[in-house]
Parts: structure tokens; C-alpha cells; sequence
């Protein structure tokens, strides 16, 4: 999955330009804004134009929406701080403040002036206003004015709105704009649901008239299929998704091919070339009203690598991508990054100053970056999306699924693919369920293609949705008194099998507009054993495209394999670390968990002290309270001292009775004495709220009982 993160996150990333000169037979200087009178075909034809050379001006695609998901992703990174007065910081650091030396306004008002201006060509042609008997060409010329009101609307939901997986589009957007209206018009904001529906409407609606031959600089039916594929995997609609994204893979051959290794390293900034299912052209020889003169203004020049004459060279690549490239030489990729041209690397992170952190991905078809066409859908992205569509999808859809990413990853280094055990998210069937009688619990026995069973809980609380997961089927670490390890272990789980998991609960709660609000990795097995996988796992689910889950909002618990914890630590994620501690001392913890006799007590508290200090974060030390055995107050006293002064808080668990051990539940007296010593002795401690004891919730309960029969 590391070698798959990597392909998704840059070939995103890095966009395309591509080449003929069919766009220059259009003046762009001749343009019109479509206000004014609109009677011939003449007319229509030139107001259009106009309307393409809007979607390329300063603050749309000529600025702000071109580098709006590089700045606020995880592979590009501002390189300057705010101070320094760099447009593109605050976006970078999701601090835009209206005191700021940037107009926030423009990027709502430009793509409405896109959406105004379509508008226009859509009323006239449907009025019949436009003198013309050529019905096709009227019907190709108000199908892409719908693809361009469509895709205006789109980047404003997503700039504006929420994501639409997160609550089914339910939460607002922003206003949908069907007719042309007056300066003094004042709508109401549309959910983000009804955002997307227009935005499919408007480019399906159109598909039909525009033309399938290639009609560079101009959208035409591979082009709106591409952004389609774009838009239903925003939805979380993977087969539409797919259907669309192949669709152009499979029917559009000899048009449009994706870029060969030996063309990546020459084809950046170039008119037109074999991939550009639709990019805006750009000419600094044109008027700058219609986008031209100072060319593609901000979008470029913000990638810029310059010493002298551009002071907006503000992004640079990101440490962790740069790690990643630089794990194979061989990668195609090294040939447009560069080393740092600005005089004494100012500005630069001390530890980038001798790596290559620019990105020549806009180096201008003049050698001026401003003179670079704009790039608004590949297809890379196309096979990309079919990829990600395909392995939602999973079953029959895989193998294709895994075609598609393969052929990026070979484009980067021939003697490189993705493995069928590195790319699968398994879907997950539902073998057995149990819900609590205050409704407040669900466990789940979910099925894997070779018929391994794992366990998953949900807990909805007043907080949100919390999800337990497993990282193992079984468990071999023997502790005595939890039910994961009466069977030993199965196998670990790979990384798609474990956010197989989170999607199968959140599938369920789509049902009723909910979400995933938290995971603990704490069902059967032990995450540290599975380290990559997991790893893999929990960054999947913080991305957007994801579940959107903040680092923050996920907890690894661990039995205390200090080699792990030690490696976790050094990740750089604000993630919560539990700890299985369950005894104050190596004689009593070394009964309850074998693991002990490996890392014993001193170690691991060592190695949690060492966590807390480079995260910051507060460790978790789970405590099973088991009757007369680690409840009483000798051990409570131990361990006030084997944790005093540390960033820690305890986590008190009566135990969750398990028939197959002869352990017992303390009383509720016992509980809150060992918990109100804890607490006067300045050790903070929480008695677990108990959640599905009725259904036997504790880890391993339902997967035996399965296993027994």
C-alpha cells in the first residue's frame, strides 16, 4: 500500500499539458462577454469563447483553483509562513483571514460569472433568440456552456461545501444559478446534495451533443465523461464512477493515450499533447482581459523557481513525498524536480535546501511559466479514478481495477507493479450481528473471501460514532484473561481488509446520514505485529477522499511491543497510543501477558514516556480490573508510582467475563476505591463506560463462538 499511496498521491498531483493549434483559429481577443447581443451563430460561437476565457482568468483556473488542492494536500507544501506575506500560505496553513493581502471574494464571484455567462448562451439558444437553421451546432455549443456551468458549480460545492461523503451532500453548498439574474439577485444557498445532483444533470444532459472527436482547448463528450468520473467519486458513486472512467479508457483510443516514459521528462508545458482530455490555452500575446498578457497569472508563477523577477515561488514538495520519490532513483518522476534557484535558498526549510523541492511542472511553452496552458482533466487522472472506483467496487472490478494503476506505475519505473495482495480493499460480508438492548452497541463477525472471520464494534455515544477494529484474525499474544487468543492466530490482516472494516460501518451509517466520527485499532490482535498494514490503514482513512478522519480522532492500542511504539513515535502523527499495561509490576503483568517476559514493564513505560515527548499527546494506560486479583490497593499504590509525573491517564476496564477464563468481575465498591485513589494521588483515571456486556463485546467472544461450532 506504501507503493500505491505514492502513485495516487503524485500522479494526481503532478498535472499535464498538452498539442495543436486548432484553438488559435478562435481570436480570443474577439471575445465577447454574453451580455451583449446574441442573434447569430457568429454571435453564440464568440460568446462561448468568452466563457472558456473566464474559466482561465485570475482567481478561477487562471489563479487560486489551480493550486488549491496542491497547497492543501500532503505532498506539496507552502515555503514561506504567512508573514511573509505569500499568497498561497494561508490556504496552506487553512488560516484565511479577511485581513489578508488576497480578495477571498474572487473566488466565489469568477465562477459565477462563468455560471452567469453560460447561463446567457443556454436561455438564448433555448428561446430560440439565436438566427441560425445548423440545430447541431446550437446543440454542441449549449452542451458545453452546460459542461462549463456544471464544472463551475462542482468547484464551488467543493470550496465552499462540505464533502459530500460525509453526510450524503445533506449539509449547504452553495446557491444553484439556472438563469441569467440581476446584480441585485441574493440566493439561497442549495444543499450540497442538490449542488451535486445539478452538477451530474448539467453534464449528462450535454453529453449527447458534443462531439467525440478530439477538439483541443474545448470540452467535448471524452472530456465531460472524464469529469464525470471526477464528480461520482466525490459522491462515493464508485460504479458510476467507474462506468464513466472506462468508458473513456476503452472507446476513446487513438484520440487521447497517456504519456510514455520516455515523453514525461519533455512534454511539461507543451499545447495540447496526448493526454489533455481538456486543458484552457494560454497566450501572453493576448489581450489580458481574455487571460492572456500576463498568461495563466497565478497558477504558474506560484510553482515558480526562480532567483530573480518572481517573488510568488511559494510551493515547494513536501518532505514526506520527497521520501517516498526518492525510495526508487529509477522513478521517472526525479526528471521534473529541481534544486533550488532562489539566492540563498531564502525561505527555504533548512532541510530542503540541498534536495530537489521545486517542481518544474509549469516551465511555460516560452520558457516564461506564466505562458503555460492550464490543464483541467488527463487522462491519468482518468485511469486513476477507474483504479480507486474499481477497488472500492471490489469482486470482478479488481483485477481491472489493478490494469489501470499498473499502467501509471510502470510509466514511472517499468520494472515496478502493484501486487494483487498490495491493492486489494476486500469487501467485507456480514456473517453474524448482535445489538445491545440500549442500542447503543453493535458487533459485527465479518467474512473475508477465504472465509477468515474478524470482529468489528460500533459504539454510537454522545461524542459521535466510534468504530473498534481489528488488525489480526486471532491473536498469539496469550494474555489470560481476553478471548482473541483461545484460538491463536490466523494471519494478519492486509490493509484493505482492515479498512474493509471502517467502510462496511460506514456504509451502514450513509443509511441514516451518520459517519464515522472515531476508530480505536483495539479488536483482535496486535497492531504493532502488523505495523506497515496498519499504518497504511490509518492514513488512508485521514484523507478526504477517504473517510476524512483527523489523526486525532484515531487511538492504536497496543499490548507494548516497545519496538513499535519506538517506530510510531518518529511517524510524526498525532495519533493516541493505549497501552495494555493491566498490572503495576513484571510478577503480577507477566501472568496476565506473556508479552511481558519479552518487554518488561520498565521498558515499556520507557518507550511510552519517549512517545508522550515527541507526540505531545497523552498516553492511555489500559487497566482490566479483574476481582481480587490487580483491585486491590497494593497494586493501586504501584501504580500511582510507576506513573507518577508523566503525560498519562488511566483507563480502568472491569473485566468483560469470558466463560473459557476464571476470571470474575470486581464489585462496583471495589472499582470505585481503586479508581478514587488513583484519583486523589493525582493520576487521572476513568472507569470505562460499558458497552455491550450483553452482547459479549469483549474482543474475540463472537469470533469463537463461530469457531467453536
Amino acid at each position: 500500500m506504501k507503493k500505491i499511496y505514492i502513485y495516487l498521491l503524485a500522479a494526481t498531483s503532478i498535472m499535464g499539458v498538452s498539442c495543436s493549434e486548432d484553438w488559435l483559429n478562435l481570436n480570443p481577443s474577439t471575445s465577447v462577454t454574453t451580455d451583449q447581443a446574441l442573434s447569430t451563430l457568429e454571435d453564440i460561437k464568440v460568446a462561448l469563447n468568452g466563457v472558456y476565457r473566464e474559466t482561465s482568468q485570475h482567481s478561477y483556473y487562471g489563479d487560486n483553483y489551480w493550486y488549491y488542492g496542491d497547497c492543501r494536500a500532503m505532498d506539496v507544501q507552502a515555503r514561506e509562513n504567512k508573514a511573509s506575506g505569500k499568497r498561497v500560505t494561508p490556504y496552506y496553513t487553512y488560516n484565511v483571514l479577511a485581513t489578508d493581502n488576497l480578495n477571498i471574494t474572487l473566488p466565489w464571484n469568477r465562477p459565477y460569472l462563468v455560471i452567469r455567462q453560460a447561463n446567457n448562451i443556454i436561455q438564448k439558444i433555448e428561446q430560440g433568440a439565436v438566427q441560425s437553421s445548423d440545430t447541431k451546432e446550437l446543440d454542441r455549443i449549449k452542451a458545453e456552456a452546460l459542461v462549463l456551468r456544471g464544472l463551475a458549480l462542482f468547484n464551488l460545492t467543493r470550496l465552499f461545501g462540505m464533502p459530500y461523503i460525509n453526510d450524503n451532500g445533506a449539509s449547504l453548498g452553495v446557491p444553484i444559478e439556472l438563469k441569467p439574474e440581476e446584480p441585485s439577485h441574493q440566493p439561497k444557498r442549495n444543499t450540497v446534495a442538490e449542488c451535486y445532483e445539478q452538477v451530474v444533470n448539467d453534464i449528462t444532459t450535454a453529453r449527447s451533443s458534443l462531439s467525440t472527436e478530439r477538439t483541443d482547448g474545448y470540452i467535448n463528450y471524452w472530456a465531460a465523461q472524464a469529469l464525470l468520473s471526477r464528480v461520482y467519486l466525490d459522491m462515493g458513486k464508485n460504479k458510476e464512477a467507474y462506468e464513466a472512467a472506462t468508458d473513456v479508457i476503452n472507446n476513446s483510443k487513438g484520440l487521447y493515450q497517456l504519456y510514455t516514459r520516455d515523453e514525461y521528462p519533455t512534454i511539461w508545458g507543451k499545447d495540447f499533447q496526448a493526454e489533455a482530455l481538456f486543458e484552457l490555452y494560454i497566450s501572453t500575446t493576448e489581450p489580458s482581459e481574455w487571460g492572456g498578457g500576463t498568461g495563466g497569472e497565478g497558477a504558474p508563477m506560484v510553482y515558480a523557481n526562480e532567483e530573480k523577477g518572481v517573488d510568488w515561488n511559494n510551493l515547494i514538495l513536501t518532505e514526506e513525498f520527497l521520501n517516498l520519490l526518492e525510495e526508487d532513483p529509477n522513478d521517472v518522476r526525479h526528471c521534473i524536480t529541481q534544486l533550488s534557484l532562489i539566492e540563498n535558498n531564502e525561505g527555504l526549510p533548512e532541510a530542503a535546501r540541498i534536495r530537489k523541492v521545486f517542481l518544474s511542472k509549469f516551465p511555460g511553452k516560452s520558457g516564461d511559466p506564466k505562458d503555460n496552458n492550464i490543464s483541467i482533466i488527463r487522462l491519468s487522472e482518468v485511469y486513476l479514478n477507474a483504479a480507486e472506483a474499481g477497488v472500492k467496487l471490489g469482486g470482478e472490478y479488481l483485477e481491472p481495477a489493478r490494469g489501470f494503476l499498473n499502467q501509471i506505475v510502470s510509466r514511472a519505473n517499468p520494472e515496478k507493479s502493484v501486487r494483487a495482495e498490495e491493492f486489494t480493499i476486500e469487501r467485507a460480508k456480514s456473517c453474524d450481528r448482535l445489538d445491545s438492548s440500549d442500542g447503543k452497541t453493535t458487533k459485527f463477525l465479518l467474512e473475508f473471501g477465504d472465509g477468515i472471520g474478524v470482529e468489528t464494534v460500533l459504539m454510537r455515544q454522545p461524542y459521535g460514532n466510534s468504530i473498534c477494529v481489528s488488525s489480526q484474525a486471532g491473536c498469539n499474544m496469550g494474555c489470560s484473561f481476553c478471548a482473541s487468543t483461545l484460538h491463536g492466530m490466523a494471519r494478519n490482516l492486509s490493509t484493505g481488509e482492515i479498512l474493509a472494516q471502517a467502510m462496511f460501518i460506514q456504509e451502514l451509517l450513509n443509511q441514516t446520514g451518520e459517519q464515522i466520527n472515531n476508530i480505536v485499532i483495539m479488536g483482535s490482535g496486535e497492531p504493532m505485529l502488523n505495523y506497515d498494514n496498519v499504518l497504511n490503514f490509518i492514513r488512508l482513512v485521514h484523507e478526504p477522499y477517504c473517510l476524512n478522519l483527523g489523526y486525532r480522532n484515531i487511538t492504536i492500542s497496543t499490548s507494548g511491543i516497545v519496538p513499535g511504539i519506538n517506530k510510531l513515535a518518529q511517524e510524526n502523527l498525532p495519533i493516541t497510543l493505549s497501552i495494555s499495561l493491566h498490572a503495576p509490576n513484571n510478577e503480577l503483568r507477566t501472568e496476565l501477558m506473556p508479552i511481558n517476559k519479552r518487554y518488561p514493564i520498565e521498558e515499556v513505560i520507557k518507550a511510552a514516556v519517549n512517545y508522550a515527548n515527541t507526540t505531545k499527546r497523552r498516553i492511555t494506560y489500559e487497566y482490566i480490573l479483574i476481582d481480587k486479583y490487580n483491585d486491590n490497593m497494593t497494586e493501586a499504590v504501584e501504580l500511582c508510582k510507576l506513573l507518577k509525573n508523566q503525560l498519562a491517564n488511566v483507563n480502568l476496564i472491569p473485566i468483560n467475563p469470558v466463560k473459557e477464563r476464571n476470571y470474575n468481575r470486581p464489585s462496583l465498591a471495589r472499582i470505585k476505591a481503586f479508581a478514587k485513589y488513583l484519583n486523589d494521588h493525582h493520576l487521572t483515571a476513568t472507569i470505562r463506560q460499558e458497552m455491550g456486556t450483553d452482547i459479549q463485546a469483549a474482543c474475540g467472544q463472537l469470533r469463537n463462538k463461530h469457531l467453536a461450532k
